[in-house]
């Protein structure tokens, strides 16, 4: 036995002990129901109590001489009054914001004037603001001249606003409730049910033992002591969707796209839905259960309408939904924190998108290597497993962008290391992938094993970068994958340029342009914490208790990765990171996927579900571990789950180190032709990808459309969550998600005719359509009125496509006779696109005619990089659903337009069309 061999046993030995560990912390009784969590059970009892006493009324009472309206901003103030007969005041806004949303916030008028005084000085006397630190402040801007007061009595006040004022707000005074309408229709309530709370600040010498018995000063989960230094805090406010039966977000949970009622168990759940950050570990499917992300972000959708809310919150965060026969209410309760909400009236899905994304951030145009194909295990345990994974895949002649290096490329689980036995000479591995213009991408996580003699440990705790104890004092130690750790504080800014800065080339010895990043376990995850995560009452930077500022967390980690690699390559290159954890805005910074699924059918099904629902709510870039992180999938399993992998945003093949290795070709023929043909399916459609993103990059509209977004007039699609749209590319991809099945049922919500993808078959008439579907053919029809734009060569990796020729499939409407399609295209590398550098062009067909059109709103700005590409041109057009014996292409330009008839063969294809695209 050679040492290497010997280390490997060693290793996996560890790794057994550390993961039957882990695997034990993710039962469910590991993790809390509402029941278990105090600030939960507080704010549900007064929901129940509100529904079920006549006599109930809410907290708080409007001073009606407070209200004010100047700038943009109704202000005012809100009186709780407590058992000693004291008055509390509570100051509220309500703004109106130019892009047409509006902004409700809340807080206690003794917490934000410091007015307190808590036995430890070492928390935060205020409320966190997410916005405020989130840096949103740039992007709120409030409308201080369309806003109108049209009634202010006794009563109420209205205010019109938004684009020729369709839009109102109408604030009651008693009881206190707010009202936002589109065109005089009621749309959205605030407080209709009088469940806003706000916990006050009371000195803890003041607390009794009913306080005590529900958590208000600490309560203990699962053995673990979680002490309350400022006492109860929670907050919590209903938002009902007045006509809505249908709302989507919220996630990252594995239920249907349109979320269930909590309240019935015969048709929902008995829980909330849970956005709190955690290490999950084969979770349960069909769960409101948390899982890595949490984006507080709801849309409702009716016909052709759709609002929706952000809720600025970043601890955890409770979500009751109860529906009647056609509204939706829902309640939304939060530790701590500021009361902050985002009112969003649309009216479409577009006017949404635009409006919420350009608050929190628009999702990263990514490198163009991050939408191809990534082969990833833990572990390719050296740098013969890696060079003999990559010269495979050419044997087998499939491409792949990236390989991945999980845990034990390093020395000991020291992060910015290589094993020096194992990857030896990373750089010229680097090297070896570059020459095919592959890439890799390496774990980096924000536990830091504790040790003096490692240079990122020792930095760290000089510098005092690291997350404190409750003492404030003391760093913050548990285990992890290296054993003792500590953890970045990613909430102090110097903490976080020096993370960057550890991206350096000079840093992260070995590490070259084509090495790309994957921070995992950054919920954070805690071996043996509290829900397998840090203890909420950890002190980070500022004096900010954990609680507060959780499932952020993961996104500052992201930040501060993101901001050191554009420095790593001075700003010229776009960086690729993978996170599991994320918030509202990680979407600009990072891909995600959805954690440890199990290569099991219940999973697969799961997993579709979730990653539409990613992307309703902003988190489009994400995918599942395809084929399973946990198992070994049975042939049909496995060849289905890449049928719908080349359909996931982000498309990667990770598994479990107890897992036989399953490399795309190890099953054997008939699947590894199977497997083979389905890569070559998304590396053709690349340029369809690649465009498909810069819509989302521009407009915050989803990737993947569910059928509710791509047919919006259509009631029985609004609960479709097995089928979905390709941006706008006209494809509808139907996945068969059971077992022993070899044809399906496709919903068509329209009159329009399909095309299947393979043979051009004609489907035509609203409805249920069957299908074929044998192993290794996902059902995929192109529906009419589209132009696809593809590559056809299958190279190694994408990089290598870009000088090559395209493909247009012109599938035309059998109502107009007509086609559109799209192709945007730039250097897939670097950020010059934002300085003008790429191409726009939109493709007509009507009557007889192509017309390509320059659609770049400043071409000059792109000329440069225009002339570089004027050798790309189109090589095929297949018409489909047109019989012609020749068309006119019209190309329009700069300089102007050029015109010429080309001959159309029997077959519908045109060869040789001599259509350049610049």
């Amino acid at each position: 036995m050679n040492l290497v061999s010997f280390k490997w046993i060693i290793q996996w030995a560890i790794i057994g002990l550390l993961v039957i560990g882990h695997s034990e912390a993710a039962f469910r009784h590991s993790f809390r129901t509402s029941a278990q969590d105090g600030f939960a059970k507080r704010n549900r009892q007064l929901a129940t109590e509100q529904k079920y006493n006549p006599n109930y009324k809410g907290q708080f009472q409007l001073d009606t001489s407070s209200i004010t309206f100047s700038d943009g901003v109704v202000s005012g103030i809100l009186k709780k009054q407590i058992p000693e007969k004291v008055d509390l005041l509570f100051p509220f806004t309500v703004s109106f914001l130019q892009d047409g949303s509006t902004r409700f916030q809340l807080d206690e008028k003794r917490r934000l004037e410091g007015d307190v005084d808590y036995d430890d000085a070492k928390v935060r006397m205020d409320r966190f603001d997410v916005a405020q630190y989130h840096d949103l402040g740039s992007r709120i801007n409030v409308d201080t001249e369309r806003p109108e007061v049209k009634i202010h009595n006794k009563k109420l006040l209205k205010v019109d606003y938004g684009n020729d004022q369709r839009f109102s707000m109408i604030l009651h005074f008693q009881p206190f409730m707010i009202e936002f309408l589109r065109d005089d229709t009621v749309e959205i309530v605030l407080n209709q049910r009088q469940l806003l709370n706000m916990e006050h600040y009371r000195p803890r010498a003041e607390r009794t033992r009913e306080d005590e018995s529900l958590g208000m000063w600490e309560e203990k989960f699962d053995n673990i002591l979680d002490s309350k230094p400022r006492g109860p805090e929670s907050l919590g406010l209903d938002i009902s969707f007045i006509g809505y039966k249908h709302v989507y977000g919220i996630p990252e949970h594995t239920s249907s796209l349109s979320l269930k009622e909590t309240n019935n168990s015969e048709t929902g759940y008995t829980d909330p839905y849970r956005l709190y950050n955690v290490d999950i570990f084969e979770y349960e499917v069909d769960s409101p259960m948390s899982q890595y992300g949490a984006i507080p972000f709801m849309q409702a959708h009716k016909v052709n309408s759709d609002v929706g809310i952000f809720w600025s919150n970043a601890a955890a965060t409770w979500i009751d939904i109860e529906k009647d026969s056609s509204s939706t209410s829902t309640h939304w309760y939060s530790e701590s924190g500021k009361l902050d909400v985002f009112i969003y009236l649309g009216p479409t899905a577009l006017d949404l998108y635009e409006a919420y994304s350009g608050l929190t951030g628009r999702t990263q145009l990514p490198p163009l290597f991050s939408i191809g194909y990534h082969q990833c295990r833990w572990n390719y345990f050296s740098e013969e497993d890696v060079q003999n994974v990559d010269n495979t895949f050419n044997e087998v002649d499939m491409p792949y962008d990236a390989i991945w290096l999980d845990i034990d490329y390093t020395s000991g689980r020291r992060y910015f290391t290589w094993d020096e036995a194992t990857f030896p000479h990373p750089q010229e591995t680097l090297k070896k992938l570059d020459s095919n213009g592959r890439k890799m991408v390496v774990i980096l996580d924000p536990h830091i094993k504790n040790d003096p003699n490692y240079f990122v440990s020792k930095e760290l705790l000089e510098n005092g970068f690291t997350v404190k104890d409750s003492s404030g004092v003391e760093n913050y130690n548990a285990e992890c994958w290296p054993g003792d750790s500590v953890w970045v504080d990613f909430f102090n800014m110097e903490g976080q340029e020096w993370w960057g800065s550890l991206y350096s080339y000079d840093k992260f010895k070995g590490s070259d342009k084509n090495l790309f990043i994957w921070n995992d376990m950054n919920e954070p995850s805690v071996f043996k914490g509290p829900e397998t995560s840090m203890h909420r009452d950890a002190i980070h930077h500022g004096g900010w208790e954990h609680r507060d500022i959780h499932n952020l967390y993961g996104h500052e980690c992201i930040n501060s990765t993101y901001r050191g690699m554009v420095k790593r390559d001075n700003g010229v290159l776009r960086p690729f990171i993978l996170t599991r954890s994320f918030f509202a805005g990680t979407n600009a910074l990072a891909a995600s996927w959805i954690g440890d699924t199990l290569g099991t059918w219940e999973h697969f099904r799961g997993s579709l579900a979730t990653v539409l629902t990613n992307g309703v709510a902003g988190m489009p870039f994400s995918g599942a571990d395809v084929a399973g992180f946990f198992g070994n999938p049975d042939p049909e399993l496995f060849v289905r789950w890449y049928e719908l992998g080349i359909f996931y945003p982000f498309f990667r093949a990770h598994a479990h180190i107890d897992t036989k290795r399953r490399e795309p070709w190890l099953y054997g023929e008939p699947y590894t032709s199977m497997i083979r043909n389905l890569l070559g399916i998304r590396y053709r459609l690349l340029p369809t990808w690649y465009t498909t993103f810069h819509t989302t990059h521009m407009t915050g509209l989803p990737i993947l459309r569910p059928q509710f977004l791509a047919h919006p007039a259509d009631e029985i699609g609004f609960d479709i969550d097995n089928q979905f749209y390709l941006g706008d590319s006209g494809l509808l991809i139907k996945p068969i998600l059971e077992p022993s099945i070899d044809k399906t049922a496709v919903y068509i919500a329209d009159d329009e005719t399909y095309y299947d993808f393979y043979d051009f078959n004609e489907i035509n008439g609203k409805g249920h359509h069957v299908v074929p579907a044998p192993l290794g053919k996902i059902p995929i029809l192109l529906r009419g009125g589209n132009i696809l734009v593809t590559r056809e060569r299958i190279r190694r990796a994408s990089e290598l496509t870009i000088n090559d020729p395209f493909t247009l499939y012109i599938a035309v409407s059998s109502k107009t006779g007509s086609a559109t399609g799209d192709l945007y295209m730039d250097d897939g590398t670097s950020f010059d696109y934002t300085k003008g550098a790429y191409i726009s062009r939109k493709i007509t067909f009507k009557d007889g005619v192509l017309d390509v059109l320059d659609t770049h709103p400043h071409p000059q700005s792109g000329i440069r990089y225009a002339e570089s590409m004027k050798h790309l041109k189109v090589e095929r057009i297949i018409l489909i659903g047109v019989n012609q014996q020749k068309i006119k292409i019209r190309k329009h330009g700069i300089s102007g337009v050029s015109s010429w008839d080309v001959k159309v063969d029997t077959d519908g294809v045109i060869k040789k069309p001599d259509l350049y695209l610049v």
